[in-house]
């Protein structure tokens, strides 16, 4: 264990996994390398040796009866909070709220999707440690935006025709040199407990960030992105 311990924050890590997934169905469930999305998050948890308690929150049986088989402590979610337009603030209050019945308490957070399945145990330990070493209030994975999906190049339709949304912005930065550096969310958070129950936000400022590989950041969404994830790193 390492000496970050002795600081005696006491962590969760909540993997949200419900079952309702419309774009492919048993999502959560699917393999990578003989191992379910679930299990990859959970076992990169367990091996960063910084985590007190993991817990998947579902309302799903099957992966529920899965979680067991692997040795993974399940809070059951309520239906209303595994529905399309569910808020996952609303999810990780079940699972605090959960505890603390049992008068146990976690200072911080960390919400590892698993959907998300490169993120391994050295993202998960830098994000930690930042927690655990700062005064911030969260600490987030992040990845640089390519070129080509910066915001000032974005373009809309409008009555048929295409155009850039920020065209009067894009004219005086025209170019990648002149373009500021901006960064998209790399999937992973952790949030001081105190600040998120107060905000109902994850990203609570000040806010810490850790950079990652964008591969590493590859969120599975729909059947599109699982037909890359074979071709890619099945």
């Amino acid at each position: 264990m390492e000496k970050l311990k002795a600081l005696k924050k006491k962590i969760i890590a909540i993997i949200p996994a419900r079952g309702g997934s419309k774009s492919i169905k048993n999502k959560n469930l699917i393999k990578i390398k003989k191992k379910t999305l679930i299990q990859r998050s959970f076992i990169a948890i367990k091996n960063s040796n910084l985590i007190d308690k993991v817990v998947c929150s579902t309302e799903d049986i099957k992966i529920k009866n899965h979680c067991k088989k692997i040795g993974l402590d399940v809070v059951k979610r309520p239906k209303k909070l595994a529905e399309d337009n569910s808020k996952v603030f609303d999810t990780v209050k079940n699972v605090l709220d959960y505890y603390k019945k049992k008068k146990i308490f976690f200072d911080i957070v960390i919400l590892v999707q698993p959907t998300s399945p490169f993120l391994g145990q050295h993202e998960i330990k830098l994000t930690v440690k930042k927690m655990m070493k700062s005064k911030t209030l969260s600490c987030q994975t992040i990845h640089e935006t390519p070129h080509n999906y910066h915001y000032l190049n974005t373009r809309i339709l409008k009555n048929n025709k295409i155009n850039f949304k920020f065209k009067m912005m894009r004219l005086k930065k025209f170019n990648k040199q002149k373009k500021e550096k901006t960064f998209h969310f790399g999937n992973l958070v952790a949030t001081k407990t105190k600040a998120l129950l107060k905000t109902k936000n994850f990203f609570c400022e000040p806010s810490d960030y850790v950079k990652i590989d964008r591969i590493n950041s590859f969120d599975l969404d729909d059947k599109k992105d699982l037909n890359y994830l074979r071709h890619f790193r099945y």
